[in-house]
């Protein structure tokens, strides 16, 4: 059984927070969105709104089979996470424009300082971001208390218009063109379907 706290279980999560499906894998709520608006230097001046705020829920669910992971998606703006209870993994990739290969960084959001795991983390825009509930914790854990509960306040607000998924197509471009390439593999149950 993983040995972090979960003080309140997935369904339960679900219910009292009123969490529905997120288009990228696990569960979301809307919590706040700000009435002021200001331009967004990274949607060409469009106004946002000046942050927005969500819970979001990955979780271990046999019958949801894929809200353990989230897709890798890029946002324009910059998101700040906040753990509430569990753990999950994120794999960040930065692109280059030299044809170099991507950056790329793990994380492991949770409560165990001692082993490296973080309470917050800020994901800029312009990166690639999937996340996962740690495959260990899945095997060892209770279906209903294993999960990762955040919330993510997105500067300037977030809006679907600034947010885009990777494709597999995308992934092999962004690794060069060589599909059989080890983070090319590493990283395509992340993707959204072409």
């Amino acid at each position: 059984m993983p040995d972090y706290a979960y003080p309140e279980g997935n369904a339960a999560l679900i219910r009292s927070l009123e969490l529905e499906v997120h288009p990228e894998g696990g569960f979301f709520k809307q919590t706040h969105m700000m009435e002021e608006k200001v331009p967004s230097p990274f949607a060409n001046g469009q106004e946002r709104p000046l942050a927005t705020q969500i819970y979001y829920l990955l979780a271990a669910s046999s019958s949801n089979p894929k809200s353990h992971r989230g897709k890798l998606h890029m946002n324009a703006s910059t998101t700040y996470h906040t753990l509430h209870q569990g753990r999950a993994r994120y794999t960040l990739v930065r692109p280059t424009t030299d044809g170099s290969k991507p950056e790329i960084k793990h994380v492991v959001m949770g409560a165990d300082s001692d082993k490296g795991e973080t309470r917050q983390l800020v994901v800029e825009g312009g990166w690639w971001k999937a996340s996962a509930v740690p495959e260990e914790d899945l095997k060892e854990g209770k279906e209903d208390k294993t999960g990762c509960l955040i919330s993510e306040v997105v500067v300037p607000g977030f809006s679907f218009d600034d947010h885009k998924f990777l494709t597999k197509k995308g992934l092999v471009e962004l690794f060069g063109g060589d599909e059989s390439a080890a983070e090319v593999q590493q990283l395509l149950p992340y993707v959204q379907e072409d």
